[in-house]
């Protein structure tokens, strides 16, 4: 059963077993993303055989500081959250989503992740792959269920 494991102003982070969402409507704070992080540590603790992240971008105005990128960098190279598979999904079209695209983007090579990471533009294409690296037997997730979870969002 999904649960939220926070939820604040612009952002929500829904989780169900080893898989979180996290929505967004705006750039995060530094302390947003500090939440995110506490969550994705807790749940690695949860789930030591890995865990996976849905990043979903809803809308928003491209505003990334200094501070904020260099946090973003940081927590993307952590190795111990999000092992599985990270998928960036944003729906955001036009300008702001090529502006946010670059961002997440720049974060993953500059945070040399070992994570599979890549940035989706449709929600099927993202539960499609994410899926085929969380459980390509189809015993613990469907796509299916990946979907009514990112749907949430």
């Amino acid at each position: 059963m999904p649960e939220i494991a926070h939820e604040e102003g612009i952002f929500r982070i829904t989780k169900e077993r080893n898989v979180a969402v996290a929505a967004w409507r705006d750039a995060p704070s530094v302390a947003q993303m500090r939440a995110f992080e506490r969550v994705g540590l807790a749940m690695s603790r949860a789930h030591p055989a890995g865990t996976a992240l849905f990043n979903v971008v809803l809308s928003g105005t491209p505003n990334f500081s200094n501070e904020l990128r260099d946090e973003t960098t940081r927590i993307s190279a952590r190795k111990d959250m999000f092992t599985l598979a990270t998928a960036h999904l944003v729906l955001v079209e036009g300008f702001v989503g090529v502006a946010v695209r670059a961002f997440l983007t720049t974060s993953m090579l500059l945070g040399k992740t070992s994570t599979p990471t890549k940035v989706f533009g449709k929600k099927d294409l993202a539960v499609d792959w994410v899926h085929g690296l969380l459980d390509p037997t189809g015993k613990t997730w469907t796509k299916e269920q990946l979907l009514a979870l990112v749907e949430l969002a």
